[in-house]
Protein backbone atom coordinates (compact mmCIF):
# COMPACT_ATOMS: atom_id res chain seq x y z
CA UNK A 1 0.00 0.00 0.00
CA UNK A 2 3.34 2.31 0.66
CA UNK A 3 4.50 1.83 -1.97
CA UNK A 4 1.68 2.27 -4.37
CA UNK A 5 0.49 5.28 -2.77
CA UNK A 6 4.23 6.50 -3.25
CA UNK A 7 4.26 5.48 -7.01
CA UNK A 8 1.12 7.65 -7.26
CA UNK A 9 1.91 10.70 -5.04
CA UNK A 10 5.56 10.74 -6.41
CA UNK A 11 4.93 11.22 -10.04
CA UNK A 12 2.01 13.78 -9.08
CA UNK A 13 4.34 16.23 -7.37
CA UNK A 14 6.70 16.04 -10.23
CA UNK A 15 3.42 16.77 -12.57
CA UNK A 16 2.85 20.07 -10.74
CA UNK A 17 6.60 20.63 -9.48
CA UNK A 18 6.29 21.15 -13.56
CA UNK A 19 3.23 22.93 -14.28
CA UNK A 20 4.75 25.46 -12.36
CA UNK A 21 8.07 25.78 -12.90
CA UNK A 22 7.12 25.83 -17.10
CA UNK A 23 5.90 29.42 -16.76
CA UNK A 24 8.77 30.50 -14.67
CA UNK A 25 11.75 31.97 -16.51
CA UNK A 26 14.21 29.81 -14.96
CA UNK A 27 11.42 26.85 -16.30
CA UNK A 28 11.77 28.37 -19.84
CA UNK A 29 15.75 28.57 -20.11
CA UNK A 30 16.07 25.38 -19.21
CA UNK A 31 13.49 23.81 -21.66
CA UNK A 32 15.33 26.05 -24.60
CA UNK A 33 19.10 25.09 -23.07
CA UNK A 34 18.30 20.72 -22.69
CA UNK A 35 16.19 21.48 -26.49
CA UNK A 36 19.24 22.53 -28.47
CA UNK A 37 21.59 20.82 -27.06
CA UNK A 38 19.50 17.66 -27.91
CA UNK A 39 18.81 19.03 -31.57
CA UNK A 40 22.96 19.81 -31.82
CA UNK A 41 23.64 16.07 -32.33
CA UNK A 42 21.00 15.99 -35.54
CA UNK A 43 22.29 13.43 -37.82
CA UNK A 44 20.99 11.91 -40.86
CA UNK A 45 20.95 8.13 -40.23
CA UNK A 46 19.50 9.77 -36.17
CA UNK A 47 17.13 11.39 -37.84
CA UNK A 48 15.19 8.39 -39.65
CA UNK A 49 15.71 6.15 -36.04
CA UNK A 50 14.03 9.03 -34.10
CA UNK A 51 11.39 9.50 -36.61
CA UNK A 52 11.00 5.41 -36.03
CA UNK A 53 11.34 5.71 -32.30
CA UNK A 54 8.41 8.34 -31.88
CA UNK A 55 6.25 6.90 -33.68
CA UNK A 56 6.47 3.57 -30.95
CA UNK A 57 4.38 6.46 -29.06
CA UNK A 58 2.11 7.50 -31.06
CA UNK A 59 -2.07 7.13 -31.12
CA UNK A 60 -2.62 4.54 -33.14
CA UNK A 61 0.50 2.30 -32.06
CA UNK A 62 -0.11 2.87 -28.18
CA UNK A 63 -4.06 2.26 -28.81
CA UNK A 64 -4.16 -0.66 -31.04
CA UNK A 65 -1.65 -2.41 -28.84
CA UNK A 66 -3.52 -1.69 -26.25
CA UNK A 67 -6.91 -2.89 -27.94
CA UNK A 68 -5.35 -5.93 -29.05
CA UNK A 69 -3.11 -6.86 -26.04
CA UNK A 70 -6.53 -6.18 -23.80
CA UNK A 71 -9.22 -8.30 -26.64
CA UNK A 72 -6.58 -11.12 -25.94
CA UNK A 73 -6.73 -11.09 -22.19
CA UNK A 74 -10.60 -10.83 -22.52
CA UNK A 75 -10.75 -13.96 -25.07
CA UNK A 76 -8.93 -16.18 -22.74
CA UNK A 77 -11.02 -14.93 -19.71
CA UNK A 78 -8.40 -13.09 -17.91
CA UNK A 79 -11.19 -10.48 -17.30
CA UNK A 80 -8.37 -8.34 -14.60
CA UNK A 81 -5.87 -8.21 -16.79
CA UNK A 82 -7.62 -7.57 -19.66
CA UNK A 83 -9.49 -4.40 -17.87
CA UNK A 84 -6.20 -3.08 -16.41
CA UNK A 85 -4.53 -2.95 -20.03
CA UNK A 86 -7.84 -1.44 -21.51
CA UNK A 87 -7.99 1.26 -18.06
CA UNK A 88 -4.34 1.74 -17.86
CA UNK A 89 -3.44 2.30 -21.29
CA UNK A 90 -7.25 4.39 -22.73
CA UNK A 91 -7.56 6.74 -19.09
CA UNK A 92 -3.88 7.54 -19.63
CA UNK A 93 -4.07 8.68 -23.30
CA UNK A 94 -7.84 10.55 -22.65
CA UNK A 95 -5.80 12.15 -19.61
CA UNK A 96 -2.89 13.21 -21.94
CA UNK A 97 -5.23 14.76 -24.68
CA UNK A 98 -7.72 16.46 -21.57
CA UNK A 99 -4.64 17.82 -19.84
CA UNK A 100 -2.86 19.48 -22.91
CA UNK A 101 -5.79 21.59 -23.40
CA UNK A 102 -6.38 22.32 -20.04
CA UNK A 103 -2.83 23.67 -20.28
CA UNK A 104 -2.85 24.81 -24.05
CA UNK A 105 0.97 25.31 -24.01
CA UNK A 106 1.85 26.60 -27.20
CA UNK A 107 4.20 24.50 -29.89
CA UNK A 108 7.90 24.48 -29.65
CA UNK A 109 8.98 28.26 -30.02
CA UNK A 110 12.59 29.19 -30.15
CA UNK A 111 13.78 32.79 -30.15
CA UNK A 112 9.99 34.15 -30.91
CA UNK A 113 9.79 31.19 -33.96
CA UNK A 114 6.84 28.75 -34.26
CA UNK A 115 8.24 24.72 -34.75
CA UNK A 116 7.50 24.85 -38.85
CA UNK A 117 9.52 28.02 -39.19
CA UNK A 118 12.52 27.08 -37.69
CA UNK A 119 15.98 26.02 -40.07
CA UNK A 120 14.98 22.34 -41.21
CA UNK A 121 16.38 19.66 -39.81
CA UNK A 122 19.96 18.27 -41.02
CA UNK A 123 19.03 16.99 -44.53
CA UNK A 124 17.70 13.46 -44.22
CA UNK A 125 16.79 12.06 -48.00
CA UNK A 126 14.04 9.88 -46.36
CA UNK A 127 12.86 12.97 -44.28
CA UNK A 128 13.76 15.51 -45.08
CA UNK A 129 10.79 17.89 -43.16
CA UNK A 130 10.60 16.39 -39.64
CA UNK A 131 9.95 19.55 -37.40
CA UNK A 132 6.55 19.90 -39.98
CA UNK A 133 5.98 16.10 -39.77
CA UNK A 134 5.67 15.80 -36.05
CA UNK A 135 4.16 19.14 -35.27
CA UNK A 136 1.82 19.36 -32.57
CA UNK A 137 -0.22 22.26 -31.25
CA UNK A 138 -0.26 21.86 -27.78
CA UNK A 139 2.86 20.45 -25.97
CA UNK A 140 2.48 19.74 -22.39
CA UNK A 141 2.16 17.07 -21.66
CA UNK A 142 3.68 15.00 -24.41
CA UNK A 143 0.83 12.43 -24.68
CA UNK A 144 3.58 10.17 -26.99
CA UNK A 145 5.29 9.79 -23.96
CA UNK A 146 2.14 9.52 -21.45
CA UNK A 147 1.00 6.81 -23.91
CA UNK A 148 4.32 4.54 -23.95
CA UNK A 149 4.95 4.73 -20.45
CA UNK A 150 1.55 3.82 -19.80
CA UNK A 151 1.79 0.57 -21.79
CA UNK A 152 4.72 -0.07 -20.89
CA UNK A 153 3.89 0.23 -16.83
CA UNK A 154 0.89 -2.09 -17.52
CA UNK A 155 3.14 -4.90 -19.55
CA UNK A 156 5.49 -4.45 -16.38
CA UNK A 157 2.50 -5.19 -13.66
CA UNK A 158 1.11 -8.38 -16.33
CA UNK A 159 4.75 -9.90 -15.87
CA UNK A 160 5.90 -8.80 -12.61
CA UNK A 161 5.08 -12.38 -11.27
CA UNK A 162 6.77 -14.42 -13.63
CA UNK A 163 10.06 -14.80 -14.74
CA UNK A 164 10.06 -12.50 -17.42
CA UNK A 165 9.55 -9.30 -15.29
CA UNK A 166 13.25 -8.13 -15.72
CA UNK A 167 13.49 -8.48 -18.86
CA UNK A 168 9.97 -6.72 -19.57
CA UNK A 169 10.79 -4.20 -17.20
CA UNK A 170 14.33 -3.46 -18.91
CA UNK A 171 13.16 -3.01 -22.02
CA UNK A 172 10.21 -0.82 -20.71
CA UNK A 173 12.53 1.24 -19.82
CA UNK A 174 14.57 1.81 -22.72
CA UNK A 175 12.13 2.73 -25.06
CA UNK A 176 9.68 4.74 -22.90
CA UNK A 177 13.10 7.03 -22.66
CA UNK A 178 13.70 6.86 -26.21
CA UNK A 179 10.51 7.79 -27.11
CA UNK A 180 10.84 10.48 -24.62
CA UNK A 181 14.29 11.76 -26.28
CA UNK A 182 12.77 11.47 -29.62
CA UNK A 183 9.96 14.14 -28.80
CA UNK A 184 13.05 16.59 -27.71
CA UNK A 185 14.97 15.57 -30.83
CA UNK A 186 11.86 16.63 -33.33
CA UNK A 187 11.20 19.74 -31.94
CA UNK A 188 7.84 18.25 -31.15
CA UNK A 189 8.24 18.31 -27.54
CA UNK A 190 9.85 20.66 -24.49
CA UNK A 191 11.62 18.56 -22.21
CA UNK A 192 9.74 19.43 -19.32
CA UNK A 193 6.38 18.42 -21.59
CA UNK A 194 8.15 14.18 -21.60
CA UNK A 195 8.92 14.68 -18.29
CA UNK A 196 5.47 15.68 -17.59
CA UNK A 197 4.65 12.51 -19.56
CA UNK A 198 6.06 10.47 -17.78
CA UNK A 199 4.65 11.40 -14.46
CA UNK A 200 1.18 11.22 -15.68
CA UNK A 201 1.39 7.88 -17.28
CA UNK A 202 3.54 6.43 -14.14
CA UNK A 203 0.57 7.90 -11.32
CA UNK A 204 -2.44 7.08 -13.64
CA UNK A 205 -1.97 3.40 -14.46
CA UNK A 206 -0.35 3.26 -10.34
CA UNK A 207 -3.91 4.93 -9.19
CA UNK A 208 -6.06 2.67 -11.87
CA UNK A 209 -4.07 -0.86 -10.63
CA UNK A 210 -4.67 -0.02 -7.31
CA UNK A 211 -8.48 1.13 -7.62
CA UNK A 212 -8.81 -2.24 -9.06
CA UNK A 213 -7.92 -3.99 -5.97
CA UNK A 214 -10.45 -2.16 -3.83
CA UNK A 215 -13.01 -3.80 -2.41
CA UNK A 216 -16.12 -1.73 -4.65
CA UNK A 217 -14.29 -2.33 -7.41
CA UNK A 218 -14.04 -6.00 -6.46
CA UNK A 219 -17.34 -7.09 -6.27
CA UNK A 220 -17.99 -5.04 -9.11
CA UNK A 221 -15.77 -7.18 -11.17
CA UNK A 222 -17.27 -10.42 -10.04
CA UNK A 223 -20.34 -9.70 -11.46
CA UNK A 224 -19.04 -8.69 -15.00
CA UNK A 225 -17.06 -11.39 -14.82
CA UNK A 226 -20.03 -13.67 -13.80
CA UNK A 227 -23.00 -12.02 -16.15
CA UNK A 228 -19.88 -12.97 -19.15
CA UNK A 229 -18.79 -16.28 -18.36
CA UNK A 230 -22.66 -17.15 -17.32
CA UNK A 231 -23.69 -15.95 -20.71
CA UNK A 232 -20.98 -17.82 -22.83
CA UNK A 233 -21.89 -21.20 -20.74
CA UNK A 234 -18.35 -21.91 -19.52
CA UNK A 235 -16.76 -22.19 -16.15
CA UNK A 236 -15.41 -19.04 -15.18
CA UNK A 237 -11.19 -18.50 -15.25
CA UNK A 238 -10.07 -17.21 -12.10
CA UNK A 239 -7.51 -14.20 -12.82
CA UNK A 240 -3.98 -14.64 -11.18
CA UNK A 241 -3.68 -10.87 -9.30
CA UNK A 242 -6.56 -8.73 -10.82
CA UNK A 243 -9.43 -10.11 -9.30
Amino acid sequence: MIRAALGIVLPLLVFLGLVLWIGTPGGVAWDRTMLMRVQAHQTPVLNVVMAVLTNLGSAPVVTGTGLLLGGELLRFRQVGEGMLVLGGVGGAGVMGVLLKHVFQRPEVNLGGLSAGQLPPLVESPALPSLRLLFRVVYTFPSNHTVGITALWLVAVLLTWSSPWRWPVAGLALLLVSLVGVSRVYLGAHYPTDVLAGWALGTAWVVAFAQAMRSSAVQRLYRKIKGLIFRREGGPQAKDRRWG
